[in-house]
This record gives C-alpha cells, structure tokens and sequence, in this order.
C-alpha cells in the first residue's frame, strides 16, 4: 500500500511553492538575468576590445581611447595628399610616360610564343593513296596543306575538299606536335626539316612538298638565310586528267563512235 506522500502529483522542481505540477497550476517567475557583458567597443581605428571579467565593477573596464580632432582636421585639407615641393607634370608628360611605357612591354629577349605570335608557315604538299578494284585508275594524287605554327612548334595537316571525290576530306592530321620516324632521327619536325622538294613521313605516309607562300619566303629568307627552291606543280593522276578533259570534244569522240557503230549494225543486218 502506497503512502499518502507517493500517491501525491509531482512538483515543480522551480516552484519554490510547493505546487502540483498539472494544468491550471502555474507560477510566474522572473527569469534571472544572465546575459554576456559586451566586450566590444569602437574609438579611433576601428573597433578595440573591451574585455573584463565577470563579477568586476562597470569603472573596471578596459578604457576606449577618445578621438584626436587633429587628424580630421589634417584629412580635411585636400592637399595633404599630394607634395607641393615639387612640380605636377603636364599633360604632354603623362602622355610622354604612357607611351614610354606602352612601349617597353616585350622584353629584350623575348620567347617563341611572344616573338612568333599568330605567324604560320603554309606548304602545300600531296601525297599518293593506291585506289583498289578500279579498271580507271590505280592511284589518286591527294593534295593537302601543311601549316607550321612557330609560336610553339605544332602542326596541322588539311586536304582541301574537292566536290564529288568520294573521299572524306578536310583536316587529315590535328595540329600538335607530330614526331618523326626513329630512322630520321626521332623527335619532331621542326621548320628546319620544311623545304620545298623534301617529303615528310607522318604517320607511315609521305607528305612531298611541293611550293609554299610568300611569308614562308621571307621567313627563311630572313631567319635563316636561305632561298627556297621554286613552287612546283603536283603531278596529275587520272582522276584529275579526266575532270580537265573538254566536255564538248568527249562528246564529240562518243557521238562518232556512236554513228561508226551504228553503221556496223546495219551492214551486219543486211539493212
């Protein structure tokens, strides 16, 4: 059997009244005040601390230096910042300077990719692919350019597309640096190695260069002193023998050969 004091509801562990802890029964009171103290103040230079312990008197804490009316009345003078005992430059001057400046931002030495920005050397060169199962042709001349990049020694291999050749046709090798075969000395191709009469080995095929522009020209004119041999004509293949032919004289040669056939015929009838 239960005592009277345990059957009893709990009570509030607050209350300093001893009430039941249920509905309706409620004491109102103060909450004690425990909030932080600011630490924080703000005098000349920005913000300063203002630390101080707990429990100390309020004339206790840290001393906020007061503001020097001296400095705003030396940063209100306009002319503080500039020196007066020297003269201002004049406007033809500055520009003077500017354009010194703007003119001394290569340096004496300056590196391939700064000294050969954006200059490209251009060959045109062909190559010759073996044409199988064709009773017309047996190989088809390909032409192509070789563009050399100077600024960092790249290149880029492009055939021109021609309409109607059957062939897919456009960038035939992407510009990177393309090395050379070991038996050549391995490495890579570099404009030394571009002449116009020499071949190429790129990737197991032989790239012949036949002729090249006129900044081509004047750069191993210029760099390296040498003249470059004189363009050439690639050679013609059967392919392009037959797209030069006059339409009107193969029409011709078919009309004749059409009418002596004819004539053939009807003899052999007995027309």
């Amino acid at each position: 059997m239960l005592s009277p004091a345990a059957a009893s509801p709990p009570l509030s562990a607050r209350a300093k009244i001893k009430l039941p802890l249920l509905p309706g029964y409620t004491v109102n009171e103060a909450k004690p005040n425990n909030r932080k103290a600011q630490t924080l103040a703000y005098g000349q230079g920005g913000c300063v601390d203002n630390f101080f312990k707990s429990g100390s008197p309020k004339s206790a804490r840290g001393k906020v230096s007061s503001l020097d009316l001296a400095v705003l009345d030396t940063v209100q003078d306009p002319f503080h910042r500039y020196n007066m005992s020297i003269r201002s430059p004049t406007h033809d001057e500055r520009e003077a300077l500017k354009e010194s400046a703007r003119n001394t931002y290569r340096p004496n030495l300056p590196p391939a990719w700064l000294k050969h920005d954006r200059q490209v050397l251009k060959f045109d060169a062909y190559f010759q692919e073996l044409v199988h199962e064709n009773p017309a042709e047996t190989f088809r001349i390909r032409p192509c350019v070789i563009y050399f990049y100077l600024e960092d020694g790249t290149m880029m291999v492009s055939e021109p597309k021609v309409e109607n050749s059957g062939i897919p046709q456009g960038t035939f090798v992407k510009r990177h640096r393309i090395p050379k075969p070991a038996e050549l000395g391995g490495g890579c191709y570099t404009y030394e190695d571009m002449r116009v009469g020499n071949t190429l080995a790129i990737y197991s095929r032989s790239f012949c260069i036949v002729a090249c522009d006129e900044f081509t020209r004047h750069f191993y004119e210029g760099f390296l002193g040498e003249t470059m041999p004189e363009n050439q004509e690639p050679p013609l293949d059967s392919f392009g023998a037959a797209a030069l032919e006059d339409p009107q004289a193969s029409w011709s040669a078919k009309t004749a050969e059409m009418a002596e056939l004819l004539e053939y015929n009807s003899i052999a009838l007995g027309g």
